[in-house]
């Protein structure tokens, strides 16, 4: 198992972290901001990141997201997470909105366990890998009540 936490610095309304990204043909690597984002099917990267690797497109798609439907590069690389994990993931090129680098997607995301806290003003978010469990409040809110009463 491997997990990490990040803290954000009060309520945060993005949840961003640092992440490695390496181009596996040429072992070019670097350091990059990733928007962990829960509406992005999957990993996204922006110019900037492929031109600074020095990253090859194997191909085309055509992407549909917020500003509409697109022809985009598509490159593979290599994300390491702040937990050490190594994700090797097929990206698209996007537009980011100058806050981050790469998107993390549903497609790293779905691989373990995702929660989002907002305990005393600052926002936590941690990930681990595999998923261990399911994160029930309700449950854990039901086992409160009936060891109090």
């Amino acid at each position: 198992m491997a997990s990490f936490t990040t803290t954000c610095p009060g309520i945060a309304d993005c949840l961003r972290n640092e992440v490695g990204v390496k181009d596996p043909a040429s072992l070019n690597d670097k350091k990059f901001i990733a928007l962990w984002d829960t509406g992005t099917t999957n990993c996204v990267i922006t110019k900037n990141v492929a031109l600074s690797l020095g990253l090859v497109p194997i191909g085309q798609t055509e992407t549909l997201g917020v500003n509409g439907s697109a022809i985009v590069q598509v490159y593979i690389i290599e994300i390491t997470l702040p937990n050490g994990i190594k994700i090797l993931r097929q990206v698209t090129e996007g537009i980011s909105s100058g806050t981050w680098d790469v998107l993390i997607g549903m497609d790293v995301i779905t691989m373990g366990d995702f929660c989002v806290s907002n305990f005393n003003g600052v926002t936590t978010f941690s990930f681990r890998v595999p998923s261990e469990g399911k994160t029930d409040f309700v449950q854990i809110d039901l086992a409160k009540q009936s060891t109090t009463a």
